[in-house]
C-alpha cells in the first residue's frame, strides 16, 4: 500500500494522481505499452562542502589522472586550458604529445581520501551542492566525455564502479543516466564502460566540447516509466510525510520520487475537511456535532 504520484498514460487529461503499489500492479500496461509514469525529478540540491581537493580539479585526475599518483596527463592543447589558475609542476612524460602534469599537493591530498590507487568519488562529492556537484561531473567530462552536435554526451573509462559513480553524478543534477558495459580486449579490466546522458545543462569547461552544443532545456520531458510491480516477501517498514506542498521525496540511487503521505494529504480530503468545518458553526439552530477519526 505504498503511495505514489504517478500519471496513467491512459489517461493523460487527468494529471498526476496518488496511487498505491497494488493499483498500478492491478492495471500494468495499455494498449500503447507501460501505463504508469513518475514524476521527472530535479534531483538534489545538496549542502555546500569544504572538500580537501577542488569538485572540478578531482573530476580531471578521476578522469586523466594516473591511478596511483597526483599527475594528470593531457594532450597539449588541452592542458594550457584545463592547468589555468592550478598551481602546479610539469614533468616529461614519455609519450609523444602528452603533457604530464601534478598539482601542487595533489598526491597528499589523495592519499589522505584513500583515492591512491582506488578512484572513486567519496562521498561527501556526491552528495555536496548542486553547484559542486557540476563542477565535478564537468572534470569528468573535460577528460574523458564527448558530446555530439545534437548535445548527447557519453563519458567512457574502464572502471565498472566508477562508471556507476558518474550516472549517479548525472542523476543527482535531474538528468537520466544510462550506463553500457561492453567487452573490450584493449582494457586492463577487461571492459569499457559508458554513461550516456542528455543534459540541458553545460557539462564541460573544455571551449572545444563546450561549444557544440548551445546547452538548453529539452522539449520533450521524459517521465520514468513503471517497468514491472513484483511481489515480494513483507517486511515491517515506516511510512513518513514530507512537509512540502507536493508531498514528494526521493528515493533510490535513481532519484525517483514517490509519494508515500496519508490520503488526508490530497487535495480532495483537505477540501472536504475544510468545507466541513466550515459548516460546523453555522448549525446555531441545532445541536452543533462533530465527529473526527
Amino acid at each position: 500500500s505504498h503511495r505514489w504520484s504517478a500519471i496513467d498514460w491512459a489517461n493523460q487529461p487527468r494529471g498526476e494522481q496518488i496511487v498505491t503499489t497494488l493499483q498500478m500492479a492491478a492495471r500494468p500496461t495499455t494498449t500503447y505499452g507501460r501505463r504508469w509514469r513518475l514524476p521527472r525529478g530535479r534531483g538534489i540540491e545538496g549542502a555546500e562542502v569544504s572538500p580537501p581537493v577542488d569538485p572540478y580539479l578531482l573530476g580531471l585526475w578521476l578522469g586523466d589522472g594516473a591511478t596511483n599518483a597526483g599527475y594528470i596527463h593531457n594532450a597539449p592543447a588541452d592542458y594550457v586550458e584545463l592547468s589555468a589558475g592550478i598551481d602546479h609542476t610539469i614533468s616529461r612524460d614519455a609519450r609523444a604529445g602528452v603533457v604530464r602534469w601534478l598539482p601542487t599537493g595533489l598526491r597528499a591530498k589523495l592519499r589522505a581520501m584513500g583515492l591512491l590507487g582506488n578512484k572513486h568519488i567519496p562521498g561527501a562529492y556526491l552528495y555536496a551542492s548542486r553547484a559542486q556537484r557540476l563542477e565535478l561531473l564537468r572534470g569528468l567530462m573535460d577528460t574523458d566525455g564527448h558530446t555530439t552536435p545534437r548535445g548527447n554526451c557519453t563519458w567512457a573509462q574502464k572502471d565498472r564502479a566508477l562508471a556507476g559513480q558518474v550516472a549517479e553524478l548525472v542523476r543527482s543534477l535531474g538528468d537520466r543516466a544510462s550506463v553500457v558495459v561492453a567487452q573490450d580486449a584493449r582494457s586492463t579490466t577487461g571492459e569499457s564502460c559508458k554513461v550516456h546522458f542528455s543534459p540541458a545543462i553545460r557539462p564541460f569547461r573544455l571551449r572545444r566540447k563546450a561549444g557544440r552544443f548551445p546547452w538548453r532545456k529539452r522539449t520533450s520531458t521524459h517521465w520514468p516509466a513503471v517497468e514491472t510491480v513484483e511481489p515480494v516477501t513483507s517486511v515491517p517498514v515506516r511510512c513518513i510525510a514530507v512537509d512540502s506542498e507536493d508531498h514528494l521525496f526521493v528515493i533510490g540511487r535513481g532519484f525517483h520520487l514517490t509519494h508515500n503521505t496519508h490520503r488526508w494529504y490530497t487535495p480532495r480530503l483537505k477540501h472536504a475537511y475544510q468545507t466541513m468545518m466550515l459548516n460546523i458553526p453555522k448549525r446555531r439552530t441545532a445541536d452543533a456535532w462533530s465527529l473526527e477519526v
